[in-house]
C-alpha cells in the first residue's frame, strides 16, 4: 500500500479503504479565493453605487421639472385671481352705472309725467 499524502489527496494511500480523502487546502489557495469573493463584492457594490447615483440624478431632474411646473402653476394662478379681480371690479362698475341710469330714467319718467300732468 501507498502511504498516505501529508495533505490528504485522494488516492495518495488507502488506508482504511477510503480512496477520496477530503483535500486540505493551502492558505494560498484560501487567500486567492477571499480575494476572487472580495472583488466579486466590490464589483457587485460599485454597480450598485452606480445605480443609485443614476437613479439619484433622475429623481434631483424630476424633483426640478416639479419645482418649474409649480411655480409654472402658481403664476397660473395669480394671473388668474388678478383677471378674476379685474372682472369683479368691471361688473361693480357696470352694476352702478346701470343703478345710475335705471335712476336717471326713473326721473325722468317722473318729470314727464308731472309735465304733462299740468
Amino acid at each position: 500500500m501507498k502511504p498516505a499524502d501529508p495533505n490528504g489527496a485522494p488516492g495518495a494511500g488507502g488506508q482504511g479503504g477510503d480512496s477520496y480523502k477530503s483535500y486540505t487546502v493551502s492558505p494560498a489557495t484560501r487567500l486567492l479565493e477571499k480575494r476572487r469573493q472580495m472583488y466579486e463584492k466590490q464589483e457587485e457594490y460599485e454597480s450598485k453605487k452606480k445605480e443609485s447615483k443614476q437613479a439619484e440624478l433622475e429623481f434631483r431632474d424630476q424633483e426640478k421639472k416639479l419645482r418649474e411646473k409649480d411655480l409654472e402653476i402658481q403664476e397660473s394662478m395669480i394671473q388668474f385671481s388678478v383677471y378674476l379681480q379685474e372682472n369683479e371690479r368691471k361688473k361693480q362698475k357696470a352694476d352702478e352705472k346701470i343703478k345710475f341710469e335705471k335712476n336717471l330714467l326713473q326721473e325722468k319718467e317722473e318729470e314727464y309725467v308731472r309735465k304733462h300732468k299740468q
